[in-house]
């Protein structure tokens, strides 16, 4: 079975250097109908003013998760998202903790 290149593919993430590199690992791909966008306001427009649905949405839900909006569910419910992969950032968090001494500990949490 060979793949559809014609799949209409929507990237949502903040973090601009992160769409760029989705995108053009799918141009490498062979997939060139895929449109970047780097917030939440864009991605809803693009779907809800979508002529044909999107086949695919990637989409970084940190953002919808900071405005309140249930990512998966609204990808549920609409009729212009076909198959949704989402995915949470990985960043750094880190914080110190002091051993029984009272000396200060870094540690960093991925």
């Amino acid at each position: 079975m060979m793949a559809d290149k014609t799949l209409r593919i929507l990237i949502a993430d903040e973090l601009g250097q992160q769409a760029v590199q989705i995108e053009r690992t799918l141009n490498n791909l062979g997939y060139f109908r895929v449109v970047p966008v780097r917030s939440l306001d864009e991605l809803l427009t693009m779907v809800q003013s979508a002529y044909e649905p999107f086949d695919l949405l990637i989409a970084n839900t940190d953002m919808a998760v900071r405005s309140g909006v249930d990512l998966p569910r609204f990808c549920k419910n609409t009729e212009h998202v076909r198959h949704a992969l989402l995915y949470v950032s990985q960043k750094q968090i880190e914080t110190e903790l002091t051993d029984a001494s009272g000396e200060r500990l870094r540690t960093s949490v991925m």
